[in-house]
């Protein structure tokens, strides 16, 4: 299965006084899940930042790219042990958080 997380839009008013809704919401896939080796990630916002982290809310570890990532990214999880983990990625304008499942 795939997992969709987007973030809650940003509204905007306009020079008319009307709310208008941001149309570009940041959004993260995490792929497959349950996952066994690699970890695909896809998303549509400037990332800074990766992290994983257990239910506990601790981290695992995390990563900052070298330079701008591409909008897909793959991430070994093999030697995580099984169970329920959090992937944040976080940006300089969003942060979105999936859940996903290592066998």
């Amino acid at each position: 299965g795939t997992f969709t997380k987007k973030a809650i839009s940003a509204i905007h008013c306009n020079p008319t006084g009307i709310a208008d809704t941001e149309q570009h919401l940041p959004e993260l896939k995490a792929f497959p899940n349950p996952v066994m080796d690699q970890l695909t990630v896809q998303f549509n916002f400037p990332v800074q930042l990766f992290e994983i982290e257990n239910t506990l809310g601790q981290r695992i570890f995390s990563f900052r790219p070298a330079s701008e990532p591409e909008s897909i990214q793959s991430i070994d999880v093999h030697s995580l042990p099984p169970g329920i983990y959090f992937l944040k990625l976080k940006g300089t304008e969003a942060a979105v958080t999936a859940k996903f499942i290592k066998d």
